[in-house]
């Protein structure tokens, strides 16, 4: 994966939740993506590097990063899962989300 395609996947993202009403943070672990709107940032993670990518890797550069950024920044809400733990917690908003993503793209820059 190019350096161009990791920020490219977290820009898919991030248009897959452009705003609070596009995600929700109630999800089950393992659960399926949805097919329309409101996705979870793990659903919009998978979604992106599908897009992307034409697979899902949970293992990628870009989901390091992420597992990284949130460990540093909330660890209290990561549980097992950083991911889906922080996506799941019921204080994360969705500015927390953006945020945790454009972190990653800077970083990637």
């Amino acid at each position: 994966m190019t350096q161009t395609q990791k920020v490219q996947v977290l820009l898919e993202t991030l248009k897959l939740i452009p705003t609070p009403h596009q995600w929700r943070h109630d999800v089950s672990f393992d659960e399926a993506c949805t097919v329309e709107p409101p996705y979870t940032l793990s659903c919009a993670l998978e979604k992106g590097h599908i897009a992307v990518m034409g697979s899902y890797d949970n293992r990628s550069s870009v989901m390091n990063r992420l597992r990284i950024i949130i460990y540093v920044n909330y660890l209290w809400r990561t549980g097992i899962h950083p991911i889906y733990g922080f996506g799941k917690h019921s204080k994360t908003t969705h500015a927390e989300v953006v945020g945790v993503l454009q972190k990653a793209i800077k970083k990637k820059k």
